[in-house]
């Protein structure tokens, strides 16, 4: 598995962060939700996220990047429709 130095930016590296290959190796098993929004180059203002969806896949025994990727996505997109409704309820 590779690692942020092996990469020359940090365009890259995201890039690699993003691909199938890195999210179905990446194991997220002993890692505090800094160390995997850190390593797997996830937006620090969805950290809150990272945190919240650790604590479900430790349950469900699902340590691979691509669970964790695909559950903070989820919950991006849940608060985003949440915030949408909001803004059309007031606006009416």
């Amino acid at each position: 598995m590779k690692t942020r130095n092996d990469f020359s930016s940090k365009d890259a590296y995201l890039e690699y962060t993003r691909s199938l290959d890195f999210l179905k190796n990446y194991s997220i098993e002993g890692k505090t939700a800094k160390q995997i929004q850190e390593e797997m180059l996830i937006d620090e203002d969805l950290l809150h996220y990272v945190e919240k969806a650790l604590e479900v896949l430790k349950e469900k025994n699902k340590m691979r990047g691509i669970d964790m990727i695909y559950l903070v996505d989820q919950y991006v997109i849940e608060d985003e429709d949440y915030e949408d409704w909001l803004n059309s309820m007031e606006h009416q």
